[in-house]
């Protein structure tokens, strides 16, 4: 599945949040996230981004195998985080 975001038929599923905040030195940060991750949510996505100063693409792979677990990360004054993966 190799497609530009949002990958659902032009639709933003409700899985899906964009996001974006500029940094204390005028950076723009953009980002994804994936709520309930599935494999077809997997392939390749791609931001654009243009300004007055150009223009710029990123492209990056998102590989999703198998089921979700939780794993127990070491880390923070409570002895431990619990993630999705």
């Amino acid at each position: 599945m190799d497609e530009t975001f949002p990958p659902h038929n032009g639709q933003k599923p409700p899985r899906y949040q964009i996001g974006q905040y500029v940094t204390a030195h005028g950076d723009v940060v953009s980002h994804v996230n994936i709520s309930r991750v599935r494999s077809e949510d997997g392939g390749q996505y791609e931001c654009a981004a243009e300004n007055r100063a150009g223009e710029a693409t990123h492209r990056a792979r998102l590989n999703v195998y198998g089921e979700q677990e939780q794993k127990k990360i070491p880390g923070g004054r409570g002895g431990g985080k619990k993630c999705s993966t």
